[in-house]
């Protein structure tokens, strides 16, 4: 008798006769349609701790790539990925069915041009081109019975898009709102020596109160440190102190905000003795680390952040993991003193560690009195 299986099934039914969440839990979805599969299927495996979903479908302008995809004038794509074998419609209706929200994630793009701004600056600055991007928002949120959106908009540089942005959030929660639709607002984990190099003021966004949900990418901190050094993905100290800079000194609402955790692999190719370089797909997913190197994982206690060496066709590797051990030690954040955020979020849903949603679930077992 498998008595960890069963007792995973039973900590899972447990949670959905109770439906008493110490926390939110959403994963983002990206964009090719092998991830959107598998993304999907982890949710549906696990939906019973999901309160929402936010697949990769749109971006601004009228292509998923090139030319069309650098559209200033206001208009929205809906990627190609949304309409495979009609997969984005049984997507909402399948989550629907589970009680699950789903908030299309739109993204930006680069502009060449950089003088001008980024692309959504440019779109923001100009009154018309604003009012057309929120009506497309809103007519498409309505017309495939989407429950609102996720906003994911980080392209550079920042020219003069910080003072519009938030009157921009504002006006399209509010219109948003009134069709019975939801915004969220997806912006990178800061300190106060970084936001200045973002598009987002974070005291400014915080106070727009029509907004439904914050999410704290909290993630990639490592490239701090320059591409080929391979380091921690989000050091747990860094994670603290952005947290207790965006909610604590600059008034980020913690009821309204959800962190961004990782749950994927980064890796470095060893070149010298004390010298690596980024691989040329640095980013790789837990099964893909699980399928080149099945033995035991170290543990950087400083960190919080689980890495290995491992071999890779006759090549040396180093990686740093967002593992279930990872993301365990980085729920405590959620209900700390201090803050006592909505939830969590996970980049990315595709073929993440299993055994962290049964980490999720003996947490929230442990939050709600279970």
């Amino acid at each position: 008798m498998n008595f960890k299986k069963i007792s995973c099934i039973l900590i899972m039914f447990s949670l959905f006769i109770n439906l008493s969440y110490a926390v939110e839990l959403a994963g983002w979805i990206n964009d090719t349609a092998d991830m959107i599969n598998k993304g999907f299927k982890k949710y549906a495996d696990n939906n019973e701790l999901f309160t929402e979903i936010n697949p990769y479908w749109y971006n601004i302008g009228t292509s998923d790539y090139g030319d069309g995809a650098y559209k200033v004038d206001g208009s929205i794509y809906q990627r190609d990925v949304y309409n495979i074998d009609g997969q984005g419609a049984s997507i909402v209706n399948k989550a629907h069915d589970n009680g699950t929200l789903v908030l299309p994630t739109i993204a930006d793009g680069w502009i060449p041009d950089t003088t001008s701004g980024s692309q959504i600056e440019q779109i923001i600055n100009n009154p018309e081109a604003r009012q057309t991007l929120i009506d497309n928002l809103v007519n498409d949120a309505v017309k495939y019975n989407f429950d609102g959106w996720d906003l994911n908009f980080e392209a550079s540089p920042i020219v003069d898009g910080r003072k519009t942005f938030p009157l921009f959030i504002e006006d399209l929660a509010i219109a948003l709102d009134a069709k019975g639709k939801k915004l969220s607002v997806t912006i990178k984990c800061v300190n106060e020596s970084d936001e200045g190099f973002e598009l987002f003021d974070i005291e400014k966004i915080g106070q727009v109160s029509q907004v439904w949900r914050f999410k704290i990418m909290g993630f990639d901190n490592n490239f701090d440190k320059g591409a080929d050094v391979p380091n921690a993905i989000a050091k747990y100290d860094w994670l603290d102190e952005c947290l207790n800079y965006m909610i604590i000194e600059k008034g980020l609402p913690a009821s309204k905000t959800q962190l961004g955790l990782h749950n994927f692999v980064r890796i470095w190719k060893k070149t010298g003795e004390n010298s690596y370089q980024a691989d040329s797909v640095n980013f790789r997913s837990y099964e893909w680390l699980r399928e080149q190197y099945t033995g035991p994982l170290n543990w950087e206690d400083d960190t919080k952040e689980s890495w290995v060496d491992f071999t890779y066709q006759n090549s040396t590797y180093r990686a740093y993991i967002g593992d279930a051990k990872t993301v365990s030690k980085r729920l405590r954040l959620l209900r700390h003193d201090k803050y006592g955020l909505a939830g969590l979020t996970f980049w990315v849903l595709e073929a993440e560690d299993d055994q962290i949603y049964q980490e999720i679930a003996n947490w929230e077992l442990s939050q709600t009195g279970g």
